[in-house]
């Protein structure tokens, strides 16, 4: 029955079609759009609906038939064209009104895609006019607010590690994500998204509940070690206007915390405004720097006359010595694919709690009269800030090419070089909670260095490579040991160790896991009796001095103060 329905739907259809000429339509003639589709699926019923709708003011210019490919695909029409029930929804624009007539333009309707898309692309085709809407008047105009009701509901596409609070709004721990869907006016094309955020947020957006997500704002990247200073709710400011131009269907935010503290959200909001008017985000970010400024002048005294540093930095940047000194307001990201390139002469103030990650590439090569310095906002402690790490992107070694030279590394709790295959060399890290830390094999050369009053001046947790014609002077512990990388051995030679009251050396085997003797020859230890040079550990007789170096190999050292 529903064949024969659909057979008699197209004799209707082509009986209507064949009272006008039988020949070929003339120059003259109304051009046809023919939709096909398949009424069996919702999503394409609406669309006929939409398509109905945008073609009909345009009646005049072109004339729509519809054709229902039906379950069959034996249909005389879908024969003579090579058309299927697969292609429904398909737009024909033939020159005609005969079945004869050729078909111009054929586009695939995507049923998924949002409506509006599907307009544009229609009226495209049938070179009609697109309708003309007038843009929102100013004022809000999709609101969300975090607190549990139905409406928050509606726009909530996902919500993973989050807390709702009894007075509203979402509290998200170290791994909280919340995802908003906002349903905006297609003739939308200027407006502000503002959001009531504290703590430490990142707020992304992107087409789709799965992403992928570019950043629109993060408090690391405003404040940083003022997440904890800032009180209250803020208000931040994001201009829409270049997202507003790309988007082809809904907005998709999320607000996530950024891993250090929790973050809180309670509201968001876009706001349209008239044509031609300005933004308030700049308003927003004069707000910022004066709650920086006065974040960290609270950590950092006379910081607010020097230059601030912080964030993500994704392209090729050089800091230069003329500008020194840089004080870092918030952890420093070197993405996967970018230089940070340093000066020589260049200082750098870390305030606490703070550290710099290189995911790309550092390249701080100073000279022995201007040596790059990285040092505490407001020395204290051997960990006043967190250090330098090497953090390396999935399948990438870290520090590829990257290089520490003539720099001064004061007070940071570590430089941690993991899966490191650049260089570090005359430099000079003193009072450190663990001087240099090596990690996860790698292939790096580190010579000619001088580890000064550090705690333990380096630790090796299964990290490789060459250290050679360094020195320790005083460090509690010089060289501590947990685990050795059995593919990529270290090479420990030619290194002068004076001065370790705890002992030089301490090898903490792994409980259950076999590791091999720790080798340390051809290094001179001070006049440290062998007994002493092996302070703890587990198994002292598993490292091996001998040779031993009578003196300080020549040219040890890096060479300056």
């Amino acid at each position: 029955m529903r064949l024969l329905s659909c057979l008699g739907l197209f004799t209707l259809l082509m009986a209507s079609w064949s009272a006008g000429p039988v020949t070929s339509a003339s120059a003259s003639a109304r051009p046809v759009a023919v939709l096909l589709y398949d009424g069996k699926q919702p999503v394409q019923q609406a669309l006929e609906t939409v398509v109905r709708a945008a073609v009909e003011p345009s009646a005049d210019k072109v004339e729509l038939r519809v054709l229902h490919a039906g379950r069959a695909e034996s249909v005389p029409f879908l024969k003579l064209h090579g058309f299927t029930r697969k292609n429904a929804p398909l737009l024909l624009l033939m020159d005609g009104p005969t079945p004869a007539a050729k078909v111009r333009r054929k586009v695939y309707l995507d049923p998924a895609r949002d409506s509006r898309q599907n307009v544009r692309l229609v009226l495209s085709v049938l070179n009609l006019p697109a309708p003309v809407a007038e843009h929102p008047k100013p004022g809000p105009v999709v609101t969300v607010v975090a607190d549990g009701g139905e409406p928050e509901k509606k726009l909530l596409a996902s919500a993973v590690g989050n807390q709702q609070l009894a007075d509203g709004g979402r509290k998200l721990g170290a791994t909280g994500v919340v995802v908003y869907r906002l349903r905006l006016p297609d003739e939308l094309r200027y407006a502000d998204l503002r959001a009531e955020l504290s703590g430490g947020f990142g707020l992304d957006w992107g087409e789709s509940a799965e992403g992928p997500w570019t950043v629109l704002a993060d408090s690391q990247q405003y404040f940083g070690i003022g997440a904890e200073a800032v009180t209250g709710k803020l208000s931040p400011v994001v201009k829409l206007d270049p997202i507003l131009e790309k988007l082809t269907g809904d907005l998709f935010l999320r607000v996530r915390a950024n891993g250090q503290v929790p973050a809180w959200v309670a509201r968001l909001e876009v706001t349209a405004r008239a044509p031609g008017s300005e933004s308030a985000e700049r308003d927003w970010l004069v707000e910022v720097a004066r709650l920086r400024k006065e974040a960290l002048a609270k950590v950092t005294p006379g910081a607010e006359g020097q230059h601030q540093l912080g964030g993500r930095i994704a392209k090729n940047t050089t800091l230069l010595a003329a500008d020194s000194p840089y004080v870092l307001y918030s952890d420093l990201v070197v993405a996967a694919g970018a230089t940070l390139t340093l000066e020589p002469g260049t200082t750098l103030r870390v305030p606490h709690g703070i550290a710099i990650r290189v995911q790309g590439q550092l390249v701080a090569k100073g000279s022995a009269m201007d040596p790059i310095q990285f040092v505490p906002a407001v020395p204290r402690q051997s960990d006043d800030w967190k250090g330098i790490f090497f953090t390396p992107m999935p399948g990438r070694s870290s520090g590829e090419a990257s290089v520490l030279e003539y720099c001064r590394v004061a007070n940071a709790a570590t430089v941690e070089l993991s899966r490191f295959a650049g260089e570090v060399s005359h430099c000079i890290i003193e009072n450190g909670l663990a001087g240099l830390t090596l990690r996860n094999g790698g292939t790096g050369r580190i010579h000619h260095n001088r580890f000064l009053r550090c705690r333990r001046g380096l630790v090796v947790q299964g990290g490789a490579g060459e250290v050679t014609l360094n020195e320790w002077n005083g460090c509690s512990i010089a060289i501590a040991v947990t685990e050795q990388d059995v593919k990529l051995p270290l090479r420990f030679e030619q290194n002068s160790i004076l001065g370790s009251p705890a002992g030089a050396v301490t090898y903490f085997k792994i409980p259950g896991q076999t590791q091999p003797p720790l080798v340390l020859s051809n290094n001179h230890w001070g006049s440290a009796a062998p007994e002493k040079r092996v302070g703890g550990g587990d198994d002292a007789a598993a490292v091996v001095f001998d040779p031993v170096l009578a003196a300080p190999p020549a040219d040890s050292g890096p060479g300056w103060q």
